[in-house]
């Protein structure tokens, strides 16, 4: 996949991706939205997955959290649907909240890939899941222009989040709910 992708060049990897969109675009329009749309709205994904490689030199493979060379592919889904994604390196960050322990962004492609499809979801209320890597105020900016409500789940970079939830009025929230987790014990959620 690697060499092909070389191999057409950018112009052609930017081909493909616009080939997909339109895809994507053509298949929205076509489905009931009943069938797309959880509690009224889009949902829409990004997440960045550490694909492991091995055998000839990959460029940009870098060693993940588990010791193996991997290469960063940054994605981003409208329901079912991947719409668009980057393969490669991720670009190194120092000392941020986003980066992962070897200092590589892993959000870094989050907002080219936002802007680029952002047309995608406007006709729809929109709704976006990301982990917290996607925490750091330049994320959570870019998302909050792009869609009507988000989720950066909660892992372990506390600041961003608990910073942008103190500017919420009381309306924004939910009543708080005692949810039970799969090993019995319960959490709250809001």
């Amino acid at each position: 996949m690697g060499e092909w992708l070389r191999a057409i060049g950018e112009a052609g990897r930017e081909a493909l991706r616009e080939i997909t969109r339109e895809f994507v675009a053509w298949t929205l329009a076509r489905v009931k939205r009943e069938r797309l749309l959880v509690n009224g709205r889009l949902e829409c994904f990004f997440d960045d997955t550490q694909i492991e490689v091995s055998g000839k030199w990959f460029e940009g493979a870098v060693i993940n959290d588990e010791g193996h060379w991997a290469l960063s592919w940054q994605t981003l889904w409208i329901g079912p649907l991947l719409v668009d994604g980057v393969l490669g390196a991720t670009s190194e960050c120092k000392e941020s909240p986003t980066s992962d322990e070897a200092g590589r962004d892993v959000s870094g492609q989050l907002p080219g890939l936002l802007a680029a499809n952002r047309s995608l979801w406007q006709e729809f209320s929109s709704y976006l899941c990301a982990d917290s890597a996607s925490s750091a105020g330049k994320y959570l900016q870019a998302i909050a222009e792009s869609f009507d409500g988000w989720s950066v789940s909660y892992n372990k970079w506390t600041g961003p989040l608990e910073a942008k939830a103190a500017e919420l009025s009381s309306w924004a929230w939910s009543a708080v709910e005692k949810l039970r987790r799969r090993d019995g014990s319960e959490q709250e959620a809001q």
